[in-house]
């Protein structure tokens, strides 16, 4: 019995461990939004990846939002900072590993978002879902150029 007992908790212990480990690096690269001339691109260094979201109108490019994805504290940490919004602060949101499968961004004391969503359709699709406390909000599909 004891050893029966011994190999689950081994086992939880695992599952638990497999969890934790989640790959924020599957972003790095261009990615564009579906339909629209918007993209989000993500670079490597130094254990950080960089990013910025950007809209190309007339030909000019306008940067929407800077973020930034690292770990900090055993946390891993997602910081975007939006022009004209939240008087020019870096909103943090730190990563739920209790969601398998998919980057669930969290900040319940924003107003919002609350929660930034990447969840991997295939190695070159995701869909992003960007929500309120509540629930709603909206949500787009990204594919990797």
């Amino acid at each position: 019995m004891k050893m029966k007992l011994f190999a689950v908790v081994v086992l939880l212990a695992s599952f638990t461990a497999c969890r934790a480990q989640v790959n924020y690096e599957m972003l790095e690269g261009t990615w564009k939004i579906e339909g629209k001339e918007k993209y989000e691109v993500w670079e490597k260094a130094n254990g950080t990846l960089k990013g910025e979201s950007y809209s190309v109108k007339d030909g000019i490019r306008r940067t929407t939002e800077t973020l930034e994805i690292k770990e900090e504290n055993g946390n891993v940490v997602y910081r975007a900072t939006v022009p004209n919004q939240n008087n020019g602060a870096t909103i943090p949101f730190t990563l739920n590993v209790d969601k398998a499968g998919i980057l669930s961004f969290e900040n319940p004391e924003h107003d919002f978002p609350t929660q930034i969503i990447y969840e991997p359709v295939s190695d070159s699709r995701v869909l992003v879902k960007v929500l309120g406390s509540d629930g709603k909000g909206f949500s787009y599909y990204m594919d990797k150029q």
